[in-house]
């Protein structure tokens, strides 16, 4: 986190310069220069630990209110983990029953996201705010359509196995999904290789699971199962991934002395105002 101690502020024009005391530790400057005000963070690790690009923004909110992106991802990724399980129907699970799961998705997924979302649009972080608030909501919604008090499968053939009706339905509600991953993917490689892989395979996992509920609604149950374990691997690999991003992300809090690659990117697609000068 030697990231975190450098840039301490000289003012000229008279105004005194931060040194280290004869009378004092290390430890102690560093903090009588926190208190001043003075932290700075270099774009490269302030991507990585708020899961966007640097950019201007009034006030020391960031300086003041905990990173949430922690928060958010973890919500993300422990109601994405049984998820999982279910549609590669581990230890005899079935994609197609997943009322179990409707609690951690209301509670976990929906709660936690939405909250890191608020948090995330308070410090300025409109990238991760958006996306927080995005798969909160679809968890909620998922949790919503799932639960039998409200009677989303029951609307349409509740006696047909595979509910046409339904499965053609929901199977739009995923797929569109994929618009927003879509352009959060783009947005991404702004920052490093980790996240867009993360984007890149709900993309995919987003894809194959409404694929999974067009098939099945055409009674073409081989080709809708195949399509379910494949969106269940898929959306497994992008839970390793938010469990490799939460990892970092709590290493960097505590600054643990491993810290994880994340392949940074943001050299390779430069700022449009950077673009602008050159030009």
């Amino acid at each position: 986190m030697a990231d975190l101690e450098r840039n301490f502020s000289s003012r000229e024009n008279g105004a005194a310069a931060y040194d280290f005391a004869k009378s004092e530790s290390h430890e102690e400057t560093l903090q009588r220069i926190r208190t001043a005000g003075t932290l700075s963070i270099s774009p490269e690790l302030f991507e990585k630990l708020y899961l966007t690009p640097k950019t201007p923004n009034k006030g020391n909110l960031r300086m003041t209110i905990g990173n949430p992106s922690p928060l958010g991802l973890l919500g993300f990724a422990i109601s994405l983990g049984p998820l999982c399980a279910s549609l590669m129907e581990w230890r005899g699970t079935t994609g197609s029953n997943m009322t179990a799961q409707i609690g951690m998705w209301y509670g976990m997924g929906g709660v936690l996201m939405i909250i890191a979302c608020i948090l995330e649009f308070i410090i300025g972080n409109t990238l991760p705010g958006v996306a927080f608030g995005t798969y909160g909501g679809f968890y909620i919604t998922q949790a919503i359509t799932y639960t039998p008090f409200y009677g989303a499968q029951d609307a349409y053939q509740p006696d047909n196995p595979a509910n046409p009706g339904f499965s053609t339905s929901f199977g739009f509600s995923l797929v569109f999904m994929g618009v927003p991953t879509f352009v959060f993917m783009i947005c991404s490689l702004r920052t490093n290789v980790v996240y867009v892989m993360l984007f890149a395979t709900i993309l995919t996992g987003f894809g194959l699971l409404g694929g999974s509920f067009w098939h099945l609604a055409q009674m073409n149950v081989e080709t809708a199962h195949t399509l379910q374990i494949a969106a269940g691997a898929v959306f497994f690999v992008t839970d390793m991934i938010g469990w490799y991003i939460f990892i970092f992300l709590m290493f960097a809090a505590v600054e643990f002395p491993i810290q994880l690659p994340m392949g940074d990117l943001s050299h390779l697609v430069p700022a449009h105002k950077m673009r602008s000068k050159e030009e």
